[in-house]
């Protein structure tokens, strides 16, 4: 049996044309692929994050044809908007990056609830976002032991000060079972913010956060999710994978 990947996109829909061809050429063309997007609608109000010149929701879905796609309202007064804004609010801390984690806990709630639907079994998860261009194939050889360790997950290891010896959140390659728990840092915020890092360096936009804040835990999005993984017994690995961030 051929073995089967889940490609699960999450996020603001950017470049999402610019990058098709990338993962036509190298994901789709090379193994059999089912996708799922979660990502914020086009309409709605001047509050809404969505921050993409390169077309409409609906051209998103005819371009990439999903198995399931949904795109939420993200300003005041939508579902995912509120939920989002009382996981930060009402708690002592501010994770930067709890609407990231929502879409990907959303995308592959997507992506279970087909399976279960149509009696499939995903061998493999791809996490990834609309503004990453794949230069090179998924490893052979990471496949291959992503088959025998399910415990596993291959992401790109970030090992400076900077980032807290933290993974990077753009691209993940999984088991199906492996991303479940990857997947479930939104549920876990409360049990996670305890071991949260707070940001003394990096990013202008955290600090200016954290002064109109002071009284709250600033938590670093890549730290929190490779501290989420290694509490849950999954393994992480370097991910041999070239791709591009486009902006």
């Amino acid at each position: 049996m051929r073995p089967k990947l889940a490609l699960c996109i999450f996020g603001n829909p950017r470049k999402f044309k610019t990058s098709f061809p990338s993962i036509e050429k190298n994901i789709l063309s090379k193994i059999d692929t089912d996708i799922f997007i979660s990502t914020w609608d086009s309409g709605g109000s001047k509050d809404t994050v969505w921050d993409t010149d390169e077309g409409s929701t609906e051209e998103f879905r005819s371009l990439y044809s999903p198995k399931a796609m949904e795109a939420n309202g993200y300003a005041p007064g939508d579902p995912a908007y509120d939920y989002v804004k009382i996981q930060n609010e009402e708690h002592d801390y501010w994770l930067h990056g709890t609407s990231m984690f929502f879409n990907i806990h959303n995308c592959n709630r997507l992506k279970n609830e087909y399976a279960i639907k149509n009696n499939i079994v995903y061998d493999f998860v791809l996490s990834t976002r609309s503004d990453i261009e794949f230069v090179s194939p998924l490893s052979e050889k990471q496949m291959e032991e992503l088959a025998y360790n399910r415990n596993l997950c291959f992401a790109r290891r970030k090992n400076h000060e900077r980032d807290f010896y933290a993974i990077e959140d753009f691209v993940a390659l999984c088991s199906n079972e492996s991303y479940d728990v990857y997947s479930s840092v939104f549920t876990n915020i409360d049990k996670l913010q305890e071991g949260g890092v707070r940001v003394d360096t990096g990013s202008p936009r955290l600090h200016r956060q954290a002064t109109r804040r002071p009284q709250t835990k600033i938590i670093f999005n890549e730290s929190i999710l490779k501290n989420h993984l290694l509490n849950n017994k999954v393994q992480i690995k370097d991910i041999d994978l070239t791709y591009n961030l486009l902006r």
